[in-house]
């Protein structure tokens, strides 16, 4: 089929390709940030719904959910992303029959894991245990088996570079997720009032439903490019690549599960293990419940940092492209572009992170949460969830460079230096903030280590002057959120209003925006159909060339 010219499609130039990447990224970020917000809500509502003790429940199911979801995709829809984006401009056949052949392979494993967990769920039944656990163990059939056939329309989507489309698909799981699960407590309150064992269900509930819809959406999103629906379940023929396919995708998968348990589990250790099963945040089983109810609704709140995961969308990509054709240079300009509005955005987070989160918190969990027992909790939780993010960022460069053997043994120095710092600081302190400083310090450790492999072992070179306008920046955003003394939801939202364009106006004047980079922007916009949003833009570039600091051509590697 004919695709509509756009910045996503057009292009074989360096340039081309670094605007397609900016563009891709920042529609990623966007639908990122979107996908957030509707996350918040849920977090929110389920805090509220639930309360402390079976929220402490649902909260963790979540990244229970996330983990086996990573661990059931053996690594194939990266594996599918890195050889898509290899082939497409050269053998695109191929790149078709390595997608068909990668969808039959996740399908084989959604249907394993089904089975496994059916089994499970029977052995649980069999061995006398809460009717709960059983369901809650049937539920993630939906929850799985909907995620991988989704991870198949995600791959051809990322593969293809076609990231207008893919976040219109990531988008819908967040969004219907609130909705779905706030319906199922108000229905099992109504049919079972007084149950907390099915609100509890219901909440989960949620989860399964909008994997099922955001799988069923993305089957019509992926119709819009050159590699179909009909392209991708076509199951017929041998099973050629399937060798290639899962040795590379093993290797990767092993440093993505990684990375997952790496980011999820300090609630579900947190939670089940050391509060719960060991007893070492409080004097007896209540206090516990209730401290690992805390870390779970801060872990959750301070998740905010990985809305810039939305840049790894298109990275993998995009870098796998550019080393299949041997272009440093290209490789050099995503490394750093990546780098730096990562961290970019991150710092902004941060910055008002430590002005206002407490007061956020308590608002939007009902007063649930108190200010002195969550901000800094929080703050320190925000932190480590940033170092995770460029530890991501920089495993999927890896994985995209086709050397996922480097990020998966690196990954699983950290997994075990995470839980060992984990379990002396709660066994010796008893307390969540430490617990909390260990997991962000193992997770800053982790991103330095990769960062060094990036730098020294593959040569990559970076700018080191790109970290100096965010640091600044930030400082400037947090002193603006605080001179309006923020308390309460108004307080909030006065806060944000100020320090985000405190940030961005004094990145741009410090020279932390290149010509090229608005410049993008504005092609992005005119992509989607929106670009009377450009005035703003034009408006920004406006004061930053008044600045010394400016670039007035563009620094390249």
């Amino acid at each position: 089929m004919t695709e509509r010219v756009s910045v996503f499609t057009s292009g074989q130039s360096d340039e081309d390709k670094i605007g397609r990447f900016i563009g891709g990224s920042s529609v990623s970020v966007v639908s990122s940030v979107i996908a957030g917000l509707f996350a918040l809500g849920w977090a929110a509502l389920m805090t509220r719904a639930l309360g402390k003790e079976d929220y402490a429940i649902v909260g963790p199911y979540m990244q229970v959910f996330w983990i086996i979801s990573t661990v059931v995709s053996m690594g194939i829809p990266h594996t599918l992303i890195t050889f898509i984006s290899h082939n497409a401009e050269t053998d695109f056949e191929g790149a078709r029959d390595i997608a068909r052949q990668g969808t039959r392979l996740l399908l084989v494993f959604a249907l394993a894991f089904c089975v496994l967990a059916a089994a499970a769920a029977a052995a649980l039944h069999a061995s006398g245990a809460r009717d709960l656990l059983v369901w809650l163990c049937l539920l993630m059939i939906l929850c799985i088996f909907s995620r991988q056939m989704f991870f198949s329309n995600y791959a051809a989507l990322a593969g293809l570079q076609r990231m207008d489309l893919l976040s219109l698909s990531n988008i819908m799981f967040s969004i219907s997720l609130p909705f779905l699960s706030l319906g199922y407590i108000a229905l099992a309150r109504r049919c079972a009032p007084g149950d907390d064992r099915f609100e509890v269900l219901a909440g989960t509930g949620g989860i399964g439903t909008a994997a099922l819809i955001s799988w069923l959406i993305s089957l019509l999103i992926v119709s819009k490019t050159r590699m179909p629906a009909r392209v991708l379940l076509t199951h017929s023929g041998p099973l050629t690549r399937w060798k290639q396919i899962l040795t590379f995708g093993w290797t990767a998968n092993v440093a993505l599960i990684g990375n997952t348990v790496v980011s999820m589990l300090p609630p579900i250790l947190v939670s089940y293990v050391m509060a719960q099963a060991l007893g070492w945040y409080g004097p007896d089983r209540a206090a516990n419940r209730a401290q690992a109810g805390v870390f779970s609704c801060a872990f959750t709140y301070a998740m905010a940092p990985m809305l810039v995961m939305g840049l790894t969308f298109a990275l993998i990509p995009a870098m796998s492209e550019a080393e299949s054709c041997g272009n440093r240079r290209l490789l050099n300009r995503y490394f750093n572009t990546s780098v730096k509005y990562c961290f970019s955005l991150c710092a902004l987070i941060t910055a008002i992170y430590a002005a206002v989160i407490g007061e956020f918190v308590h608002f939007f969990t009902g007063g649930e949460y108190a200010v002195e027992s969550v901000h800094a909790l929080t703050l320190v939780m925000e932190m480590g969830i940033a170092a995770s993010a460029l530890f991501f960022l920089f495993l999927s460069m890896l994985i995209g460079l086709k050397r996922p053997a480097a990020a998966a043994w690196t990954v699983v120095g950290v997994i075990l230096i995470e839980m060992s710092a984990m379990a002396l600081t709660a066994r010796f302190t008893g307390s969540l903030i430490a617990t909390a400083a260990a997991v962000a310090g193992s997770l800053a450790a982790g991103a330095a280590i990769l960062l060094y492999y990036l730098t020294a072992r593959v040569r990559l070179v970076l700018r080191w002057g790109l970290f100096v306008p965010p640091v600044i920046s930030a400082l400037a955003a947090w002193g603006a959120c605080m001179a309006v003394r923020p308390q309460g939801l108004t307080g909030f939202l006065s806060a944000c209003a100020l320090g985000v364009p405190v940030f961005f106006i004094t990145d741009g004047l410090l020279g932390g925006f290149e010509p090229s980079d608005l410049a993008t922007v504005r092609g992005t916009l005119q992509s989607l159909r929106m670009g009377f949003l450009a005035g703003p833009v034009n408006a920004a570039e406006c004061v930053f060339k008044l600045s010394p600091f400016y670039p007035r051509e563009e620094n390249e590697s």
